[in-house]
């Protein structure tokens, strides 16, 4: 999916193009149409979605052929992306309350994902051979 201008955002959801409208964190989300109405019609189609956990078991309970796997990461690993993060964005006490309400979320809903895959550099062909 790429980033679109929010007022485009709108203008294709409004049209019908884009589905599942979702605001998060000051952004907007949204699937492709056409793709999603396919998976959920029952028709096989191929689609790779990056979405909040609430947001994937909802699709893996409605959506026949979807597949829903968590990424994890290991303490020292998620511990290195935070010191990575930008400074700036971490001493805005907004957007650090966002972070760790986003850290409980991820611990919540975490249990209830059937396939778990290392986020490292081998996720990919990890998540690629359990779908062959």
């Amino acid at each position: 999916m790429s980033h679109l201008p929010a007022n485009q955002f709108m203008d294709e959801v409004t049209s019908g193009t884009l589905c599942a409208p979702m605001a998060f964190g000051g952004q907007w989300y949204g699937w492709p149409r056409d793709p999603f109405l396919a998976a959920a019609g029952g028709r096989e189609s191929n689609a790779s979605v990056t979405a909040r956990p609430y947001t994937a078991l909802l699709l893996g309970s409605v959506l026949n052929h979807c597949r829903v796997i968590l990424l994890t990461a290991d303490s020292d690993e998620l511990e290195r992306r935070r010191a990575n993060r930008s400074a700036l964005r971490d001493l805005d006490d907004s957007a650090r309350a966002r972070l760790e309400a986003d850290e409980r979320e991820f611990t919540a809903y975490g249990g209830l994902f059937k396939t778990r895959v290392d986020s490292g550099p081998n996720a990919a062909g990890t998540i690629m051979a359990g779908l062959a």
